[in-house]
Formats: C-alpha cells, sequence, structure tokens
C-alpha cells in the first residue's frame, strides 16, 4: 500500500461525498507486518469492515451501474425498468464521490477524535492487540 487512501468515483463535482474509514486490513508499507500474535484478529470486524469498500466503491459509482442494469432488463421486465429508470434519474442529482482509508482500524481508527482512548486499539475481543504496543 503506498496511499493511506483513495479516492473512488469520477464525479468533479459530486452533491454526495462518501467515507469508508474501515474499507481495509492493510497496514503501510514501513510499518511493518501484522504481528503473527494478531492474526486471530485480521480478517475480524475489528480490523475491517467486511463490505464496506465494496458498497462504497459501487455506490460512488452508481449511476453507471445503474444505467447498465436498465438497459440490461428493460425488454424483459418493463415495471422494474421504470422503477430503475426511475431511481437513475435521481441519482443523477445526486452525484458522488468517495475515500476509502487504506489501511486497518486496528493501526489507527480514522473515525475517532484525536484524544479518543480509542484511536489506537489496545484490546479487541478481550486480547491485546500487539501491532500497536510501540504506540501505548
Amino acid at each position: 500500500m503506498s496511499e493511506p487512501f483513495e479516492f473512488v468515483g469520477n464525479e468533479t463535482n459530486p452533491k454526495i461525498f462518501l467515507t469508508c474509514e474501515h474499507a481495509s486490513s492493510s497496514i503501510f508499507e514501513g510499518w511493518g507486518d501484522w504481528p503473527k500474535e494478531d492474526a486471530w484478529v485480521q480478517s475480524m470486524h475489528w480490523a475491517v469492515d467486511i463490505g464496506a469498500e465494496i458498497l462504497t466503491r459501487e455506490l460512488a459509482g452508481f449511476i453507471i451501474y445503474f444505467i447498465h442494469f436498465t438497459l440490461l432488463f428493460h425488454s424483459f421486465i418493463t415495471l422494474i425498468s421504470l422503477k430503475l429508470l426511475t431511481l437513475f434519474l435521481l441519482l443523477e442529482k445526486f452525484k458522488c464521490k468517495g475515500i476509502v482509508a487504506k489501511f486497518s482500524r486496528l493501526l489507527c481508527d480514522c473515525n475517532r477524535p484525536l484524544d479518543s482512548e480509542t484511536m489506537f486499539r489496545k484490546v479487541a475481543d478481550s486480547k491485546m492487540v500487539e501491532l500497536n504496543k510501540v504506540l501505548i
């Protein structure tokens, strides 16, 4: 991982800006690897909100997705297509862009206030988190 975050979506003047702070279970380059003592937590909710990055990316590209979906099903199910076309027209008014964090929330929970005791988590599921031991 070279950057700590990534912008998603193509909008230059978005009406809605999405944030996804818990998108990844990666660790910064230069920080090292996950300690082997933390292997148990790497794929759990403590490290990453599973599916959050995919959802943010999909929402940021929603308009393109629904154009495709509407065209694909238009000839099959007219009623659903009309509803999707209406949704597409509504979404066009609210163009989205987003940002996703490219590091684990266990390294730094970036949606916490700077003075939060849980910004750098010490414990998860009543077990010590070795990753942040040097910070605490």
